[in-house]
């Protein structure tokens, strides 16, 4: 039985596609190289202010384009979104921080990126930790692939960052 086969007889799909999750599919190995080049392997969500602080003055391509994606994802009329207001973020992931660069009239380039890391946490946890239901995998393919375009840029910035002794990192070895 191949994965597809598997996953529609698990979810009772009629059809599914994995072309449309590529971007979703791609997450997990783009997720692996932005934690090893910017978290010393272990990424965390309160990571992303000093990491946006580290990369305020640096040229990230993709910055602009992803920050208007998840704006207007998110804000409409300077209000947020339903959308947004259902977003999963654990107690203290800084859900309030989010909120308030969202909302701001004229957000720093280090608030954007540090809005956006404590976005792209979050929907890795929504989705690596089963809170998203997989029929909506479709309708989120798209939050991906601007993720990963982001997180690719960052990466290509922090491509030099390693993971600390990999003799004692038991993960290594599993």
């Amino acid at each position: 039985m191949t994965v597809t086969q598997w996953i529609k007889n698990r979810y009772t799909y009629t059809e599914f596609d994995g072309r449309k999750i590529k971007n979703i599919l791609h997450f997990s190995l783009i997720w692996n190289i932005f934690e090893r080049a910017c978290c010393q392997c272990n990424a965390q969500i309160n990571q992303s202010h000093s990491i946006a602080e580290n990369l305020q003055h640096e040229s990230i391509p993709s910055l602009d384009k992803t920050w208007i994606y998840f704006k207007n994802r998110y804000v409409e009329n300077a209000s947020l979104t339903t959308t947004f207001n259902s977003f999963i973020f654990k107690q203290n992931n800084g859900k309030e921080t989010v909120e308030r660069i969202l909302l701001s009239a004229s957000p720093s380039k280090k608030e954007k990126i540090e809005a956006l890391l404590r976005i792209i946490f979050r929907l890795r946890n929504n989705l690596m930790h089963g809170e998203k239901e997989p029929q909506i995998f479709y309708e989120q393919d798209k939050n991906f692939k601007h993720a990963n375009t982001f997180l690719m840029d960052i990466c290509n910035v922090r491509r030099d960052e390693t993971c600390p002794d990999t003799s004692t990192n038991r993960r290594n070895t599993q």
